[in-house]
């Protein structure tokens, strides 16, 4: 089987408390909508921005959610990171645009912490781009923690009320609230990090995808 061409797949990914970083070489994207506030950042060159009536390019820019887009790195370096602590609902209306440009040294800071990814540095960012620690309700957090040990397994919804001792639907609306994504969204989006990590490991697609229960590789290229 022929497996998809993914010129964007990362050459690797780090993960801490509050964020996931990708780094690798980046061609340009096809339009897609972000589950999560994002970071772009080129760093041999800018990277660029566009939605249906917004366009920015500048080294580092802010994405919102919810907002149908392309980047592009135009085959430089960059990275992408996903900033995963839900944003404080006083800065609820942060992003009063679909992208901004982040400030000179928020950008150096990035620059500079990248390679040595860390929970001091993701707290850091999220708290100067004004976004709460994420997880705060300890029955949320045990359905969080069930589902990152084991991403593959695509925890049910009725497993997740077990675990939380919450009925599905109270669970359901607090998980939203928590991590700022549907149960759903959350689950598809750890077995794809988990499926990025396995494609490191054994340089096939089609593997790591099974591996991380999408129907195929192209089930997997589509998420990702």
């Amino acid at each position: 089987m022929t497996e998809p061409d993914l010129r964007s797949t990362p050459q690797n990914l780090r993960q801490v408390d509050g964020s996931v970083v990708f780094t690798g070489s980046f061609q340009a994207t096809g339009v897609h909508t972000n589950r999560l506030e994002c970071i772009v950042v080129g760093l041999d060159r800018p990277v660029s921005f566009r939605s249906r009536d917004y366009q920015a390019a500048d080294r580092a820019i802010l994405v919102a959610p919810g907002n149908p887009h392309t980047i592009d790195f135009r085959g430089g370096r960059g990275l992408v990171i996903y900033l995963e602590s839900p944003r404080s609902e006083e800065n609820e209306s942060f992003l009063m645009s679909p992208a901004v440009a982040l400030e000179s040294d928020l950008v150096r800071l990035i620059e500079d912490k990248h390679s040595t990814w860390s929970d001091e540095t993701s707290s850091e960012i999220n708290l100067r781009l004004g976004r709460r620690r994420s997880h705060s309700d300890d029955r949320i957090l045990s359905v969080v923690s069930a589902i990152k040990a084991a991403p593959a397994d695509r925890l049910s919804q009725e497993d997740a009320s077990k675990i939380s001792g919450l009925d599905r639907t109270t669970m359901l609306r607090r998980f939203k609230r928590e991590t700022g994504m549907t149960f759903r969204q959350f689950k598809n989006w750890e077995a794809t990090k988990w499926a990025v990590q396995r494609f490191e490991l054994q340089n096939s697609i089609q593997a790591a995808a099974l591996d991380a229960g999408f129907y195929d590789a192209s089930h997997f290229s589509r998420a990702f």
